[in-house]
């Protein structure tokens, strides 16, 4: 998934089903848990498991990519939240998955585009 944000605006707090590796190819993001907060730079990306509560906040303007993982069907993903190094590869990958089409029954994907995110329970 792609998407641009404007400086300062933020995600509110969300969780999603599937892990997600969030990177920021232009930009700052301030990523709140609550376990705690990362600043993550673009030579960052954070990886989310499953059902983590967060929220994303923009520091400068954005333009973000995220990978929504099944991690039932990928083996070898962290158990917890961490930050991670991004190489030119996964820079590489990231920035193509957005050609990615949707995963279909036939075809199911390993990485899909994002859901919308679930909004935090009042």
């Amino acid at each position: 998934m792609e998407a641009d944000w404007p400086a300062g605006e933020s995600t509110g707090w969300h969780s999603h089903p599937r892990g997600q590796l969030l990177y920021a190819i232009e930009g700052v993001m301030i990523v709140e848990l609550a376990a705690g907060s990362w600043v993550i730079p673009p030579s960052r990306a954070l990886w989310l498991v499953p059902g983590v509560r967060h929220n994303v906040t923009m520091s400068g303007d954005l333009n973000m990519r995220t990978a929504y993982i099944d991690i039932l069907r990928v083996g070898d993903l962290p158990d917890d939240t961490r930050v991670i190094s991004v190489s030119a590869l996964l820079r590489e990958v990231l920035v193509a998955a957005r050609k990615l089409r949707p995963a279909t029954r036939e075809a199911p994907a390993l990485i899909t585009p994002a859901p919308p995110p679930r909004p935090a329970p009042p």
